[in-house]
């Protein structure tokens, strides 16, 4: 909607209701009732067959956009909206019931001691019986068996979403060329965490008592799926795009950004209990990301430049070549430090951080020693975990240039041969792995491995015939 010559506003407003998902028959869905200890069999007795949960109706999705034009080449923008991110495989609310028992028996088996085998490996894992699911559609939840996703109450789904907005100016420097400059940001709400529901409670003594379910004679694992995990991003974001003109074109941003999270996707954290205590640097943050994307037309051959008047040889050889590439800059992603020994903590945590007792930085980093691993101690406090930060460290940076060189030779009307050089990692440079975070083992802080996606150069030539 245009309100002045120089001021536009869109504006608009979106419903989008979410149904639970539905077992196809009697049985075919599973849930834990965390009251009783018991599994629920979906559409048996009492049980209703989407296990109770309730349809999200206030999907309400707002988005606003606004433009104004400052100057005659300058022009202001911002925008606000929401968007909803339901689970995937069809379950909506992430409840995931079809992997349950009794459609899925995940069954865990530990050792009884250090030295003895939770099973052989040549007979393999004893098969757990199929549950006996009751008339009124419970049933014990027998030893071993796992649940993996699990909602309570079922009327506490709450489908994540996302709340964007940005702010940028734009100004065109000649009839080719512009720069943006953005502010970006957003927040998650209501994302999912995978808890480890009986996980023992830090104190003294054994763990299966302090286990929240070992009234119902459960020692093993359990998780539940909560909404209950918050995210935020904001950056910087400047591009600068130059559109097609004497044969180069090209695209250069820069972002300057911190993502802070509390769990890693809903998973890696230390403490089930308090995991919100952790709030840092999520893994894939990387502080800088500098891209350039560029096609160029060498101005050589006919029609071009130079050698526009090159006799058949010579423009064959030397005219009509193209230059392209990706080139992409990051500083290193956040990882945090680990430990495997902790003996003041008497607790199954699905991972410990240590205390920080020192600088962790070294002066000159390599792939030997990336950090200082004797910065670190296990956590000095009776049943807690360590003091060192979510995040707090940096891996390496990552350098990616992806060139290549191309000709199209025409063969006769409506007929080209296409030659094509790509390289991948052009300069061959090693793009490292992060190091072994966990400090107390005896190659902490040295890196094995290239990054992940990572590769040393890879060069291929192609031909492509279009007729």
């Amino acid at each position: 909607m245009r309100v002045t010559p120089k001021l536009t506003v869109n504006y608009g407003l979106r419903y989008e209701n979410y149904l639970p998902q539905t077992a196809a028959h009697p049985g075919g869905a599973g849930m834990f009732d965390p009251t009783t200890g018991e599994m629920l069999a979906a559409g048996i007795g009492s049980v209703p067959k989407n296990m109770g949960v309730k349809a999200y109706n206030r999907g309400f999705v707002p988005r606003l956009g606004v433009a104004y034009q400052w100057r005659p080449k300058t022009v202001v923008r911002a925008g606000y909206g929401h968007s909803f991110n339901p689970s995937a495989l069809g379950a909506i609310f992430g409840e995931n019931p079809e992997l349950n028992p009794p459609i899925n028996n995940p069954q865990v088996l530990s050792q009884p001691n250090p030295y003895t085998p939770a099973f052989s490996l040549l007979p393999g894992p004893p098969l757990p019986a199929n549950p006996v699911v009751g008339t009124d559609g419970r049933f014990p939840l027998q030893s071993n068996l796992s649940v993996f996703f699990y909602f309570f109450p079922p009327d506490s789904y709450r489908v994540p979403l996302v709340q964007f907005w940005n702010l940028s100016v734009q100004h065109q420097f000649s009839p080719d060329m512009t720069l943006d400059v953005a502010y970006v940001g957003n927040v998650g709400r209501h994302l999912y965490v995978n808890q480890a529901t009986n996980q023992a409670v830090p104190g003294p003594g054994d763990f299966d008592p302090r286990r929240p379910f070992f009234q119902f004679g459960i020692t093993w694992p359990l998780f539940d799926v909560c909404n209950c995990d918050t995210s935020n991003y904001n950056s910087l974001q400047v591009k600068l795009q130059k559109r097609v003109s004497h044969g180069l074109d090209f695209l250069a941003t820069y972002t300057w950004s911190k993502a802070m999270t509390h769990t890693e996707g809903g998973y890696t954290y230390d403490n089930s209990y308090d995991f919100k205590s952790l709030y840092g640097p999520a893994g894939w943050d990387h502080t800088h990301a500098l891209t350039f994307v560029n096609m160029w037309d060498l101005p050589f051959g006919k029609g071009r430049r130079w050698a526009s008047s090159a006799n058949r040889a010579v423009d064959a050889v030397a005219g009509g070549w193209r230059f392209a590439g990706i080139t992409t800059l990051l500083s290193g992603p956040a990882f945090t430090p680990s430990i495997s020994f902790a003996p003041l903590l008497n607790t199954d945590f699905s991972g410990v951080r240590p205390d920080i007792i020192g600088n962790p930085d070294v002066s000159n980093p390599t792939r030997q020693m990336w950090f200082n691993p004797s910065a670190y101690v296990a956590p000095q406090r009776q049943f807690s975990d360590g003091t060192a930060a979510k995040g707090s460290l940096r891996g390496p940076a990552e350098y990616v240039f992806d060139l290549s060189l191309s000709k199209e030779f025409r063969i006769t009307e409506g007929k080209t041969l296409e030659f094509r050089w790509e390289n991948f990692n052009s300069f061959n440079h090693t793009n490292l792995g992060l190091p072994d975070a966990t400090v107390d083992d005896s190659t902490a802080g040295q890196i094995f491995g290239l990054a992940i996606g990572a590769t040393m150069r890879q060069m291929q030539f192609g031909l492509h015939f279009r007729f």
